[in-house]
């Protein structure tokens, strides 16, 4: 036992490296950095908002109408980058997992972390949104959390079928 919880210990501090260094490279070039991060799905959802919810009168369906189209924008965002960097993880840490010696599920798993970690922030401005609103909290919101570990669990099952496959037949990844 003591041997395994050394292996893992290990495991989990690579995973927090290439983790780590992931979401530092990911707005490393662009001019906002991070702020990019919130400002990316808060930008989608104001010009959705506009056209779904003004012009085509949605937002007369439901008075949780905006609060409902920005997690659901969050959610979506968080699925679609964490899938998309951890399929081509493989191909990009190409040179990494040639050197070392280390389990392989690790670099994809690294970059849905990373989106993880994006998706974070972003929930923080869902909270936000929600107390700007003052949407008053109910007793099923103390489900949520089960509700996204959910979702993180089929994100990495998503993830790791995508990796496994990009490195083979490139074209997945336009068809994704």
């Amino acid at each position: 036992w003591p041997a395994r919880r050394r292996q893992l210990r290990h495991q989990l501090r690579i995973l927090t490296v290439i983790a780590g260094s992931e979401f530092k490279l990911k707005y490393a070039g662009s001019v906002l950095g991070y702020v990019w991060s919130i400002v990316k799905p808060l930008a989608l959802f104001t010009v959705m908002y506009l056209v779904f919810g003004r012009l085509f009168g949605l937002n007369e369906l439901s008075e949780y109408y905006a609060v409902s189209l920005l997690i659901g924008i969050v959610l979506f965002g968080f699925f679609a980058d964490a899938t998309s960097l951890a399929m081509t993880s493989f191909v990009a840490r190409e040179s990494l997992l040639r050197k070392l010696v280390f389990p392989r599920a690790v670099i994809p798993l690294a970059a849905t972390v990373t989106a993880a970690l994006t998706f974070a922030v972003n929930s923080a401005v869902v909270a936000g949104f929600i107390a700007w609103k003052r949407i008053t909290p109910q007793v099923e919101w103390l489900l949520v959390p089960l509700l996204v570990l959910e979702l993180y669990a089929f994100t990495i099952g998503v993830a790791l079928i995508l990796a496994t496959l990009y490195v083979r037949l490139r074209d997945i990844g336009q068809v994704w």
